[in-house]
């Protein structure tokens, strides 16, 4: 029998109860997942970071900066197991989501960051949390740095310093930063009739005195393996396309044609543009529509308090990937949003709904059914296992606080869509849940829905962090240096 954390309270343990209990068809744990070897490059990188010295590592899609990301905070987890020792943070919602972490502004306690260091550094003293939050720091992770301010990472800087009564670089934080500086700049700061340009965080005025390791290029790239496809990539990155490969890019402009009649997801620069075609496209199919309301539940704060449900609900609509409505008809394109099992079914693959059933029927058939895996396994050493389990207990002990805040009800008895992926393996797909974490990996709000979103289009921002295999990329209007990379 398969094991599954409690999800009382809800309405929706009838489905996970049926994919538990029911002895008929094959297992429906994920398939086995793999070990992970780091190249030299990332080695050195980790290296770096066991020796408790600040890093910036970087290099173009496909290097595993991710992979590695993961590596070094479940080795950090191991040597630090302490809650509030290590922040994983980033400067977006959804990159911080991406990793597991929160956005560097909700860590840090500075909301906007408008005022200057001294006013926010004494709002921090004045708030035993964020207080005690600086104070057990030791080790702070920002990911897609490349989006933070430079302005901001001084004033983080400096607040450091003055918060922890430290006057070493960054007040003795040990800073992993990570991203492409030939992605997407930071937001530049506008208000009425003003508009202040954003900077690049390495020009900021401290960053030679946090990171004084040289940055660590990653170059070995993982998930292409033509090498001239590789060389065009990165030629195309730093604007410096040769003639010949220009001319060898003319010649790939063709119609895309797929014989199991999946078309390539478009990308958008914009979201108005996404939903119109989504919807237009999804109207054209004659079929019933199925439209799937999400659970939502609240969670606790750091302190084990219950999350106001307005609070709650903002957080899901702003840093979830997952709508709280969706509806799909048969025949419309999909795209999973949460890893199923790795390498094979991924937040990313793209498929087409053939249909309509219950779990009780997808078990008759044997057909697989959605239950999300827990990412990469990782060689570990009884440290590591050990912060493991510290940390999945404070997960379910924050979920077992958890109350609904919505009357919506998935059943046994409810059909969800039957997905046909581009690999030709078979899906159904069955809610499962999208957390929303605090810093110390407590759960905030949790929405359980359908894993998927139509993918006929999708916007630019909301493809980051996620491996597309067919896709076409509308550039008519970008309006940002760095957002078609």
């Amino acid at each position: 029998m398969i094991s599954l954390a409690s999800h009382q309270n809800t309405g929706s343990i009838d489905v996970f109860e049926t994919i538990a209990t029911s002895q008929a068809g094959p297992t429906l744990i994920p398939a086995p997942e793999q070990q992970i070897v780091l190249s030299a490059e990332q080695q050195h990188v980790l290296e770096i970071v066991e020796r408790g010295e600040s890093v910036f590592f970087t290099g173009p899609a496909g290097t595993g900066k991710s992979v590695l990301l993961r590596e070094i905070v479940a080795t950090l987890r191991a040597s630090k197991p302490v809650p509030g020792s290590v922040a994983i943070t980033a400067p977006t919602g959804i990159a911080g989501i991406n990793i597991g972490g929160c956005t560097i502004h909700s860590f840090a306690g500075v909301r906007l960051g408008k005022e200057e260091e001294r006013i926010l550094a004494l709002r921090i003293g004045r708030s035993p949390i964020m207080l005690q939050r600086w104070t057990d720091l030791e080790t702070l992770i920002i990911d897609e740095v490349s989006m933070l301010e430079g302005r901001l990472f001084d004033k983080l800087e400096c607040i450091a310093r003055i918060v922890r009564g430290n006057e070493a670089p960054f007040g003795g934080v040990q800073l992993i930063l990570s991203g492409d500086f030939c992605q997407l700049p930071p937001v530049p700061d506008e208000s009425h009739q003003h508009r202040l340009d954003s900077t690049f965080c390495f020009d900021a005025r401290s960053w030679s005195s946090c990171i004084t390791q040289p940055p660590v290029r990653l170059t070995q790239v993982f998930r292409q393996k033509d090498q001239q496809f590789v060389n065009i990539l990165s030629a195309m990155r730093v604007g410096s396309l040769s003639d010949d490969q220009c001319e060898m890019l003319s010649r790939l402009s063709r119609p895309l044609v797929y014989s199991d009649g999946i078309e390539a997801t478009e990308l958008y620069p914009t979201r108005a543009e996404v939903d119109a075609c989504n919807q237009q496209r999804l109207k054209k199919l004659s079929g019933a529509p199925h439209t799937y309301i999400a659970v939502d539940r609240a969670g606790c704060d750091v302190r084990g308090r219950l999350i106001p449900k307005e609070d709650a609900i903002r957080l899901l609509d702003r840093l979830s990937i997952v709508p709280s409505s969706v509806t799909f008809k048969v025949g419309a394109q999909v795209m999973l949003i949460k890893n199923i099992a790795q390498g094979s079914m991924v937040n990313g693959s793209t498929g087409k709904v053939i249909e309509f059933i219950t779990t009780a029927e997808a078990l008759k058939r044997e057909i697989q059914i959605s239950l999300p895996n827990r990412g990469e396994k990782r060689a570990q050493n009884d440290k590591q296992r050990k912060a493991d389990e510290i940390a999945e207990r404070r997960r379910l002990d924050s979920l077992y606080k958890m109350v609904p805040m919505n009357g919506a009800v998935f059943s046994k008895n409810q059909r969800f869509p039957l997905v046909q992926f581009t690999n030709g393996l078979i899906l159904l797909c069955a809610p499962v849940a999208f957390s929303v974490e605090g810093f110390i990996g407590n759960v905030e709000c949790e929405r359980l829905q359908v894993p998927l979103v139509l993918a006929w289009a999708m916007s630019i921002h909301k493809s980051q962090g996620q491996t597309l295999s067919r896709v076409k990329v509308n550039l008519s209007r970008i309006f940002e240096k760095g957002q078609s990379w």
